[in-house]
């Protein structure tokens, strides 16, 4: 188990090395409408009335073009809010929708958040979740920031279809995982996107691009 900590510790110093376009640039908008595009090429997305998203903050791959684009398809959106437990120091993500890019408040850690008040959804009402993380592979295989908050979202059931968003410089050859670490089941990039190992048997697919993030 020390061996996956530091794994990932390290893969976690990699990414934020690694360069990725700037907040605020022509670079990253672009990425984010391709990768809206790739998103939008899966069946689940299609098919879902009701989408998980998440506001990207830093050098995250834009989120707003894929944001515009489900609310033009008239589809509900949901955005994770952080909840500080009754007891203890612990956190969970609850869902609540955005209608408006203008809604967000900042939460918990400086994330663009739901309003307080605002109802909230469970797993089982939503179509489609798009999972932010420092780096993906091609078996699903996802790294996040080290809160643990997507990976004790997921772990429940039932467990909608799981997508990550990200720029295709933040796919690797394996990202290290643990028993409780949750994989997606395909990761959508500039350039397509990529169904996970074992997705295809259930008729997952993506379009044109898929397989070739």
């Amino acid at each position: 188990m020390d061996s996956v900590v530091r794994a990932k510790r390290e893969l976690r110093l990699a990414m934020r090395a690694r360069a990725l376009p700037a907040p605020g640039s022509v670079a990253r908008v672009e990425a984010g409408l391709a990768a809206a595009g790739s998103v939008a090429s899966l069946p689940a997305f299609e098919r879902a009335e009701t989408i998980a998203l998440f506001a990207s903050i830093g050098r995250e791959i834009a989120t707003r073009p894929l944001f515009e684009r489900a609310r033009a398809a008239d589809k509900r959106t949901l955005f994770p809010r952080i909840v500080r437990d009754a007891h203890g120091p612990s956190a969970h993500i609850e869902l609540a929708p955005i209608d408006a890019w203008d809604e967000f408040v900042i939460g918990e850690l400086g994330v663009p958040s739901p309003p307080p008040g605002a109802r909230t959804y469970t797993l089982d009402e939503v179509g489609l979740v798009v999972v932010p993380g420092l780096a993906f592979d091609a078996a699903g295989g996802r790294l996040g920031r080290g809160g643990g908050f997507y990976d004790r979202l997921l772990g429940r059931d039932p467990v909608p279809f799981t997508c990550g968003l990200a720029y295709a410089a933040q796919l690797v050859d394996e990202v290290p995982m643990a028993a409780w670490d949750v994989r997606v089941r395909a990761v959508a990039t500039e350039r397509g996107c990529v169904i996970a190992a074992g997705a295809q048997a259930i008729g997952d697919r993506c379009g044109e691009e898929s397989g070739r993030a």
